[in-house]
């Protein structure tokens, strides 16, 4: 012991193994294959989510625009019964979409709430398109309805552009709803497009708008 202890001690090594430890040369090519192995997954999964999933490259996407047909009422401010009827047509982008309803799925969100989500960013979408239309211009425009084929289409085409998933969170076995949230990909661009971009660095003066009040 005395000796063994010694010989350590003079010549340091990367230590003593059993004769019946030393790998063989075929367990450390598989060592080797694993690791190289293990490296591609890890490349794959960055790929993920950074980037779209194959096979997306034919699907509407982006800043190609989809046709979303809706109905609404139009009256003068303050005159409850001067409302009248229009049917309307809107073309906003996929980006335009994606943006609007993603923030509700940041903690993920039940099919009949991304389904509201749709209906209120819609509604926000063509009061920006008609408000300046001609024979709208000052109208309240209100009651926006849009019909639910179109509502499916969107939610099947952000599922297919990998952007959103149904949730596989455990629940309760009562609870049988359906639960989407984004993508490790669709949170990446949910970012891109709504994080807010600071002004040019050599202008840093305060930019604000006042009203006048009758106080």
């Amino acid at each position: 012991i005395i000796g063994l202890t010694s010989a350590v001690k003079r010549y340091p090594a990367v230590g003593w193994v059993r004769a019946d430890k030393i790998p063989s040369g075929a367990t450390i090519t598989d060592a080797l294959a694993l690791r190289e192995r293990v490296s591609e997954l890890e490349a794959e999964l960055s790929r993920m989510r950074t980037e779209p999933p194959p096979g997306t490259e034919d699907l509407m996407q982006g800043d190609d625009t989809f046709e979303i047909s809706c109905t609404f009422e139009a009256r003068n401010p303050g005159e409850i019964l001067s409302e009248v009827k229009y049917s309307a047509k809107f073309h906003p982008t996929w980006n335009d979409i994606f943006a609007g309803v993603a923030p509700s799925l940041i903690n993920e969100a039940s099919e009949p709430d991304l389904r509201k989500a749709f209906r209120m960013h819609f509604s926000r979408l063509a009061q920006e398109a008609f408000k300046d239309s001609e024979g709208l211009e000052g109208k309240e425009l209100i009651r926006f309805k849009f019909r639910d084929d179109q509502i499916d289409t969107c939610l099947v085409q952000l599922r297919a552009l990998g952007l959103i998933k149904e949730s596989d969170r455990k629940r309760s076995v009562r609870d049988t709803a359906t639960y989407w949230t984004l993508t490790p990909y669709g949170d990446l661009l949910m970012v891109q497009l709504r994080a807010l971009r600071r002004t040019s660095s050599k202008r840093r003066d305060l930019e604000g708008e006042a009203k006048e009040t009758s106080e």
